[in-house]
């Protein structure tokens, strides 16, 4: 059947009211909702999020292909070898304070020695 002959053969009279239901549902129901300040919090700190690496196996900067030899920096993406290092590709992460934080974590004395007495 050719779609001219599919076109007139086709009733539209069945499509037609069920376009005329849908649009029907002019009468909207109020609902009550409870008011919280909690959910704004989350769509606020949701809009923060980074966007997601999907293809880890290109450059985050530059788009590169890197496969295996790809770096991956503490703040979750893989670079190139160009830019591995924070400075190079704008690093969110704060690599110091995690350091130090780590340090401190292993290093409960917090680097303080006593001298030790020469004989």
């Amino acid at each position: 059947m050719c779609s001219v002959c599919w076109k007139k053969g086709s009733p539209k009279a069945p499509l037609d009211a069920s376009a005329e239901q849908v649009s029907e549902p002019d009468a909207v129901v109020p609902t009550t909702t409870a008011e919280t300040t909690e959910p704004a919090a989350v769509t606020e700190e949701g809009a923060e999020k980074l966007p997601v690496q999907t293809n880890k196996a290109r450059c985050w900067a530059c788009n590169k292909k890197v496969g295996l030899t790809g770096i991956e920096c503490r703040c979750g993406y893989v670079y190139c070898g160009t830019h591995r290092y924070a400075d190079q590709h704008e690093c969110s992460f704060d690599h110091k304070a995690a350091d130090m934080a780590e340090l401190a974590k292993r290093n409960p004395g917090g680097g303080h020695f006593n001298k030790v007495d020469k004989l």
